[in-house]
């Protein structure tokens, strides 16, 4: 047998290597992977080792794809793979690894390799920082090709269930091994940074590699903070270290450790802007700086403010102003994404910035960023497109908050850009009761330097609220939620604001608004009342030709300008009931507006 030819001292010659790799192909092709780990291991046979890494690494790979799910031979696989990287060429065994590495990427597979490229790297000593890089890279995109899991629609003991998931166990356990890869690296980079300064050697080439070295691991890091961790929902016990904690807690937490043990600065993360190195603390080619991870950062920046966790890596001096200003590009990195855990870490970083900044301290100037019109506009893309309930009611919880921190002209420029570009009825609601607010304190504060909700000012803004889109025809349905604010804020400030001072102007435009906008509702209250009445009438109709032909009890009606499926009789009556209450409701706001208008 081959296998026992190789057993003993053999000089190393072709004939001799041929020999050996095709005792090894033979082991391999007869499932006797336990007797090829014996004889890898024999001290004698390490020559052969050094000589055929490439090859060796080759055949254990093409075993590997057949017997991937074999637990056993994996461990003697592994037990090999260790020792054809202890003994082999470095720089060959660095570029067969990568191959195979890139061969098994989207198989559980790949995790037996990071090992043997850790010792690999290891060999190379000061020069790691030039492969590092690459092999960063390469096993980063292991990860990627493991489908995250999908939180949309599941309610919370659905979500508990998804740790049982074999897809989820496996992103779970591959995220833990590739966070503990650079282990070494950081340890050996704490090490040297700390004995650097100790010496006071800043300026020698050592320094130079340690922070490349640093920087690759730190961009590792932030990566892997981006994906798979900013987009997983992870349970953290921020007051108390719980006896259990998952994978994925374990791992963002020992990111943090790491950071921390390199003496990353995070405050230069925090400053950092894609294109510009000038936040670096030390000098770093342009295309590194760039290619750092924003999403990463802002995973990071999520950590530090919101949970709490190493905190004390950043300075304690700054103003809450001031965070909402340098944080404001990481809640706007966040809340682009579409999915639930990384929007709902953008929602949590941003009600806590803004939770800590009184009312009335942001200046209107700084409406002039883009970043600060975008965020409210990313509040109401979440209030009314997301799946989420749970999201969409915190985005109607922080928009307020969120504006209340501008001064009166901030407010006013806020509010009035946003309802007049809303198209959404319960949106423009929302937005004519936050003005009706900010009126209501105007008139309560006798600065008389606060005339922005009021006077001229609010005068500019009546049009777009006191507006049906299409006049007396307007579907009041669809549009209920505005006409019921705006209805609501024209009462308030006829109750609120005499004839006499008429702070508020309303008295000035209310005869146009009587002739119009009330009018027009007057109109359109009347035709929506007979149209439902109609459709009511309809269905009945409908219902008994359909008990009569036995054609079933399922019909469809039109509600809100849009055609409503088939559904059962009785809910399609309950639709129409709703919608008399709604107009049942706007007459009465009607019919109030009305009687005070005449009164006074």
């Amino acid at each position: 047998m081959v296998l026992k030819l190789v057993s003993g001292n053999m000089e190393v010659s072709e004939e001799n290597s041929a020999v050996f790799l095709a005792a090894v192909r033979e082991a391999l092709s007869n499932g006797k992977s336990s007797e090829l780990k014996e004889m890898i291991l024999e001290d004698s046979n390490k020559h052969f080792i050094q000589s055929l890494g490439w090859d060796l690494l080759s055949a254990v790979g093409s075993y590997l794809k057949e017997k991937a799910n074999e637990v056993e031979t994996n461990l003697d696989c592994v037990v090999i793979l260790e020792r054809i990287a202890q003994i082999g060429n470095p720089k060959e065994l660095f570029i067969g690894l990568l191959e195979q590495l890139d061969t098994f990427l989207d198989s559980a597979v790949a995790r037996l390799f990071f090992r043997p490229l850790q010792i690999v790297l290891q060999k190379f000593g000061p020069s790691k920082s030039l492969y590092l890089d690459q092999a960063l890279e390469q096993l980063h995109a292991c990860i990627q090709g493991i489908p995250l899991p999908q939180y949309e629609g599941l309610d919370e003991k659905q979500r508990r269930l998804l740790i049982q998931d074999e897809e989820y166990q496996r992103l779970e356990e591959t995220c833990i091994d590739l966070v503990e890869f650079v282990a070494p690296f950081v340890f050996e980079v704490k090490e040297k940074i700390s004995g650097i300064e100790e010496d006071n050697l800043i300026g020698k080439k050592e320094f130079r590699t340690t922070l490349k070295s640093r920087k690759e691991i730190e961009k590792y890091l932030l990566r892997l903070l981006e994906y798979p961790l900013a987009f997983l929902e992870v349970d953290y016990n921020t007051k108390e270290r719980a006896s259990f904690e998952s994978g994925f807690c374990s791992c963002t937490r020992q990111i943090m450790s790491y950071l921390s043990d390199m003496q990353c600065s995070f405050s230069s993360l925090f400053r950092y802007v894609p294109g510009s190195s000038d936040h670096a603390e030390d000098t770093l080619e342009d295309d590194q700086q760039n290619s750092l991870s924003m999403l990463g950062i802002s995973h990071l920046v999520y950590m530090v403010h919101t949970l709490g966790l190493s905190a004390s890596r950043v300075p304690a001096i700054h103003s809450a102003d001031y965070l909402l200003a340098l944080h404001k590009i990481h809640v706007a990195t966040l809340m682009k994404k579409t999915e639930e855990p990384a929007l709902s870490k953008g929602l949590e970083l941003l009600d806590h910035l803004v939770s800590q900044i009184d009312n009335l301290v942001l200046r209107s100037s700084l409406l002039l960023d883009d970043t600060y019109m975008k965020i409210p506009e990313a509040l109401i893309h979440v209030m009314v497109g997301h799946s989420s309930e749970v999201l969409r009611k915190k985005a109607v919880g922080v928009l307020p908050v969120f504006i209340n921190k501008f001064d009166w002209k901030g407010r006013y420029r806020l509010l009035t850009v946003l309802l007049s570009s809303a198209e959404h009825s319960g949106v423009k609601g929302l937005l004519i009761g936050l003005i009706k607010d900010n009126v209501h304190q105007s008139l309560q504060n006798d600065d008389k330097s606060n005339s922005w909700f009021l006077d001229s000012h609010l005068r500019t803004i009546f049009p777009t609220i006191f507006h049906l889109s299409n006049g007396s025809e307007t579907d009041l349905l669809e549009e209920s939620d505005m006409i019921i604010a705006a209805l609501n804020f024209l009462r308030y400030m006829l109750l609120r604001d005499p004839r006499g001072t008429n702070r508020t102007a309303v008295w000035s435009v209310i005869g146009q608004l009587e002739q119009g906008y009330l009018s027009e509702l007057v109109t359109g209250l009347e035709l929506s009342r007979l149209h439902y009445k109609q459709r009511e009438e309809e269905l009945l109709d409908e219902k008994k030709r359909a008990k009569l032909a036995k054609e079933g009890d399922n019909l469809s009606v039109s509600v809100g300008g849009q055609e409503i499926g088939k559904m059962p009789f009785k809910q399609q009556m309950q639709v129409l009931t709703s919608a008399q209450f709604t107009f049942d409701l706007m007459q009465s706001l009607l019919g109030r507006v009305n009687e005070i208008i005449s009164q006074r």
